[in-house]
């Protein structure tokens, strides 16, 4: 028996009355069989990955899922209080995950390390060709999407991606960074190739439970460790799951996987001072992380220049906002921009070692900063200007010692304060470039 609903579908989410499994709905231009069960919406025949509620022997069915499967836009009547169908084509840019299992059951170990073939192998370079390091990453779709941690690429200049498709591994040099989070530690990638991902539990490990970590410790691929879910920890505002599956340097961006196969975490951190306390980055935050991926939610872009390459925020085709920009001769910047140049603060890293911390105005060091000189191993902790040392500031020395007072064009001026090893202070004056013991 069927039941159908003439006209607009009204509100956020539509009703009928529960009198079979299927009911008809029909809209402005098309009808719509609509089937139920407790897991999914069968919509004309397709599947949606979405939940429909009963309550009060009604059906509730979310609108955006059947207006998705059609391919049209979800339109709000604000006269009327109502949500409807119409006929405009919509943009669903969203990244595909692999859709929960309704049949799911529990596994083997040796049934989870089958999923080894949806982990790949991630190996980052500088421009030169020099490996940086090494990582793991997870197909999260059969579109090449990878799901990783953001200290995996970082500073990379070129990428490498090593699937487990052929015996030897086949490796993919044309790598897209899609997003990055350097506050969540999340990255995501894409490869081009058919892949085999993942499901990304949607649902809260339990306590206690069993897990299998898939990666590739120390560039070993897909290696597999057992352990359980041994706690839910908050560090310095970010969340983790802590787990006693074994990981090491190379595991980072590899899955934490429950006994049904899904992704319930990605590896990120071993606490080196204890035994097996790793780290993962939980399910929800990774969802969310890859929702906000979408091309038209991500702030991200990609810029490429003859001598270098600029990944992050953009307007009117200019750096502007947060971003890294990574030179061929290894220098890198990690900031903020304003109109295509470096303003507010950033950190910045010359390829010869030295770094500066601090603020920027129009491409230059103006204001706040902190200079590490790397051949020396000093630190300069002041004011700039222009890029040039200006105004008070401290030489801070390899031996402990350190002098405070005013620089003008990178030198010190007039009277300072020296304070030596032994914690006394002196105060001297520079004459005619030359220091003078004053008292």
């Amino acid at each position: 028996m069927k039941r159908e609903i003439k006209g607009f579908i009204f509100g956020f989410l539509f009703s009928s009355l529960l009198i079979s499994n299927s009911v008809l709905a029909e809209g402005l231009t098309k009808t719509i069989q609509v089937m139920f069960n407790s897991i999914n919406i069968e919509v004309n025949g397709q599947k949606v990955a979405a939940d429909n509620i009963l309550y009060n022997g009604t059906t509730y069915v979310p609108l955006r899922a059947i207006s998705e499967m059609l391919n049209k836009d979800v339109t709000w009547d604000g006269s009327t209080n109502t949500a409807g169908i119409n006929d405009k084509n919509f943009i669903n840019d969203r990244i595909k995950v692999i859709a929960e299992d309704p049949y799911k059951q529990l596994k083997t170990t040796e049934e989870v390390a089958e999923l080894a073939d949806s982990i790949v192998l991630i190996e980052s370079y500088d421009y030169n060709g020099n490996l940086l390091g090494t990582g793991s990453g997870i197909f999260i779709n059969n579109e090449g999407y990878i799901i990783t941690n953001n200290h995996v690429i970082e500073d990379s200049f070129k990428l490498s991606v090593i699937t487990n498709e052929d015996e030897n591994g086949k490796e993919y040099k044309d790598v897209q960074i899609i997003n990055y989070d350097e506050t969540l530690d999340l990255a995501l990638l894409k490869i081009n190739t058919i892949s085999k991902g993942i499901h990304i539990s949607s649902t809260k490990p339990k306590l206690g439970s069993n897990v299998v970590a898939i990666g590739s410790p120390l560039g070993l691929f897909n290696t597999v460790s057992e352990g359980i879910v041994s706690g839910f920890r908050d560090i310095g505002g970010s969340k983790y799951i802590q787990t006693s599956a074994p990981i090491s340097p190379g595991s980072s961006g590899g899955a934490l996987i429950n006994m049904y196969g899904e992704v319930i975490g990605v590896v990120t951190a071993k606490i080196v001072d204890g035994e097996n306390i790793n780290l993962a980055i939980p399910n929800d935050v990774v969802l969310n992380f890859i929702d906000n991926s979408a091309e038209s939610k991500r702030k991200i872009q990609t810029i490429e220049y003859s001598n270098a390459i600029y990944i992050g925020e953009v307007n009117n085709g200019l750096e502007h906002g947060y971003g890294k920009t990574i030179w061929f001769d290894g220098d890198i910047y990690k900031g903020y921009y304003q109109n295509g140049m470096k303003s507010g603060q950033g950190t910045y890293y010359w390829a010869d070692g030295d770094i500066y911390v601090g603020n920027w105005v129009n491409d230059d060091r103006t204001g706040i900063g902190r200079y590490y000189f790397a051949s020396e191993g000093t630190i300069y902790f002041g004011e700039f200007v222009e890029g040039r040392q200006e105004g008070y500031g401290s030489y801070h020395y390899l031996d402990g010692s350190v002098v405070f007072g005013k620089f003008n064009n990178n030198e010190l001026v007039g009277q300072y304060a020296y304070f030596d090893t032994d914690g006394k202070v002196y105060v001297n004056e520079i004459r005619n470039g030359v220091p003078v013991f004053i008292k």
